[in-house]
């Protein structure tokens, strides 16, 4: 294990002993000191423990940027169990999430005279359609098994902006007081949510910056569990009735827990992740290669040269070289002078 995997995983060890720390004071505070009817604590000292519990993970986490070391460049891989099972329970949560939007779009059409503000509209309109995008980018995470890929990261974008104008439409909406410390919570979970996967993003587009993408995925996970996990406890201690819904929606919580569970799981993979570097006997025998490559490039170099200073004395010494090969045929086919010497010689 490198120094660097060494730091990162004793940042992991502690994020789930703070995060259950603080999740267990905001249960135990929403059992005892909230008022049912109008959502806010009787007595503020469990709750305010619980927000300085995750206030302090968080104030940790953000030191791991500004820790100096070795740079992380881990191969980012989406090939493997931890990435697609908790992206296909992402999935099927931001499905009924969608469905839940468009069940309150719905209402808001049928209900008459409403006096609420007309932007809430706007933006839960909007915050439907991109949470049906949101959900192509987690089926997305299963399909596509290549490490970049613009398709991904551009409904990964849509899902940025998703959890964007979801924390927008918990501040609009009327259905929870407006400063009600469980929407305020709630929208910080999504606030970082939407940091963190745009992170994600740029790991599809083949640009990722791992210190930050694990340092928001740490404050997103430890505030997503401890807006969700509470929630969900005090939703089931009561009944599991409407009126014991303290967020906007169940689907909601189930939502935020999915993706702390999501968020955990894909910080771990850093950890096991093979760096994103060329072994040393690889790099030997690529310079090998180079080298061998450039000493046979200077060797056709150096013979191409010589052919071309040898050339001018080829084509000058061809026509010598011919003449010693004439022959005079005439001389040959000449019996004229033989014939006269033979006749003298026969005289005499």
């Amino acid at each position: 294990m490198t120094k660097s995997s060494k730091r990162l995983a004793l940042y992991l060890a502690h994020l789930l002993p703070f995060t259950i720390a603080a999740v267990t004071l905001r249960t135990i505070a929403l059992l005892l000191d909230l008022d049912k009817e109008l959502l806010y604590f009787n007595s503020q000292t469990l709750i305010t423990a619980s927000v300085a519990v995750i206030t302090a993970f968080c104030v940790f986490a953000v030191s791991y940027s500004f820790i100096p070391g070795q740079k992380m460049s881990p191969a980012s891989s989406f090939v493997n169990p931890r990435t697609y099972i908790p992206s296909g329970l992402a999935a099927i949560a931001m499905l009924f999430v969608g469905c839940d939007l468009v069940s309150q779009i719905i209402k808001g059409l049928s209900a008459q005279g409403s006096k609420e503000e007309s932007l809430t509209p706007i933006i839960l309109a909007l915050t439907t359609v991109l949470a049906f995008a949101s959900t192509a980018n987690f089926f997305l995470n299963v399909f596509f098994e290549k490490r970049q890929s613009r398709s991904r990261a551009a409904f990964c974008i849509c899902t940025v902006l998703f959890f964007a104008f979801y924390a927008g439409y918990l501040f609009f909406s009327k259905s929870l007081p407006i400063n009600s410390p469980n929407k305020a919570t709630d929208q910080m979970a999504f606030i970082s949510l939407s940091v963190f996967f745009l992170y994600e993003t740029r790991i599809s587009l083949g640009r990722p910056a791992w210190r930050p993408y694990v340092t928001f995925g740490m404050i997103a996970a430890s505030l997503s569990l401890y807006s969700s996990v509470p929630s969900l406890i005090f939703y089931l201690a009561n009944g599991a009735s409407d009126t014991a819904i303290i967020s906007q929606s169940i689907a909601e919580n189930v939502l935020t827990l999915v993706l702390g569970i999501y968020i955990i799981s894909r910080l771990s993979l850093v950890l096991t992740l093979v760096p994103d570097e060329i072994c040393e006997a690889a790099l030997a025998i690529e310079k090998m290669a180079k080298m061998r490559s450039e000493e046979i490039a200077e060797s056709q170099k150096e013979r191409k040269l010589a052919e071309a200073h040898e050339e001018p004395e080829i084509q000058k010494t061809a026509p010598d070289e011919g003449a010693n090969y004439e022959m005079d045929f005439t001389a040959l086919t000449d019996f004229s002078d033989a014939t006269e010497k033979t006749d003298n010689e026969k005289e005499i």
